[in-house]
């Protein structure tokens, strides 16, 4: 038997004793790298409907506020009866086209914290309206006040504010 023959049995021989058992370690070190890559995965895509969320939070206080401004441009001679001193659905001190305007506003713009939310409103949110006279004319503040899924304490407001080509009175 050539030397070379024996050499090469001897190294097989010998090299697998001591790799036994190496396959199933790279296959477990396979699946934790999978796993932390499906947790990653998994923690982009928490974040992603998050964001998602409150991008549409911020859509729905954006129309709702601009829908409030229509209403208050359509009915400019009575722009003053729809300041409120305070966020909710008090203190505007209206009747008629007006009272019907905060009314629907309020009811489209979000229900109760716990309660159930209009079809595109935000649950807890509110809405305010200021109304100022300047040397242009008038300007409604138009707010929306509500808080975010993550956070319970913090209200995020957004704020509109809309020329009214009269001063109010």
């Amino acid at each position: 038997m050539p030397l070379n023959y024996i050499r090469l049995k001897t190294l097989n021989v010998c090299c697998s004793k001591h790799q036994q058992g190496v396959a199933l370690i790279e296959v477990l070190i396979t699946i934790v790298v999978i796993a932390f890559g499906l947790l990653g995965l998994l923690s982009l895509q928490a974040k992603t409907m998050l964001t998602a969320t409150q991008s549409n939070q911020y859509y729905v206080a954006t129309v709702a506020a601009q829908d409030m401004g229509e209403r208050i441009r359509a009915n400019v001679e009575n722009a003053a009866s729809y300041d409120m001193n305070a966020f909710g659905r008090g203190g505007a001190a209206c009747a008629g086209v007006c009272a019907i305007d905060i009314s629907d506003w309020h009811d489209n713009l979000g229900g109760p914290v716990a309660g159930p939310v209009p079809r595109n409103g935000i649950a807890g949110a509110e809405g305010q309206v200021v109304m100022t006279n300047t040397a242009a004319g008038a300007v409604a503040q138009i707010s929306v006040r509500w808080l975010e899924q993550d956070d319970a304490v913090n209200h995020y407001v957004y704020t509109l504010e809309v020329p009214i080509n009269a001063n109010v009175r």
